[in-house]
């Protein structure tokens, strides 16, 4: 998961950031000690194919999506709208009623497709 995160931000979101945010924003899946810990805290969905992981997302146990990321490989092929679905069900199966996600601006659209609004930018 930590390389499929590097791989999309690096090829899918470099042309929406400037140099030191895009720096900023890679490096976050570079610590070992941060990835663990984030692994045992949130729920998270992975979506697999051709016996790899094409796609994940991730549901904090209150009402926050904390990622959605698919592969720079598998853009284009229902994988994020899957993966929304199936947070959204989760999260319904335990009654949060309204999701929230602070988003990047490659997929801010995508959430907006799916009802989401912008409170602050």
């Amino acid at each position: 998961m930590k390389e499929l995160f590097k791989e999309t931000v690096l090829e899918i979101n470099k042309n929406n950031y400037s140099g030191n945010q895009f720096s900023d924003w890679t490096s976050c899946g570079e610590s070992e000690t941060r990835c663990e810990a984030k692994l045992t805290k949130i729920n998270y969905f992975v979506c697999e194919g051709k016996n790899k992981i094409v796609g994940f997302c991730a549901l904090n146990g209150t009402n926050i999506i904390n990622s959605i990321f698919v592969s720079k490989d598998c853009q284009e092929q229902s994988i994020g709208n899957k993966m929304m679905r199936k947070t959204i069900d989760s999260a319904s199966t335990v009654r949060i009623k309204k999701l929230k996600s602070e988003v990047s601006i490659t997929a801010k659209l995508f959430f907006e497709s799916f009802g989401f609004k912008v409170v602050m930018k």
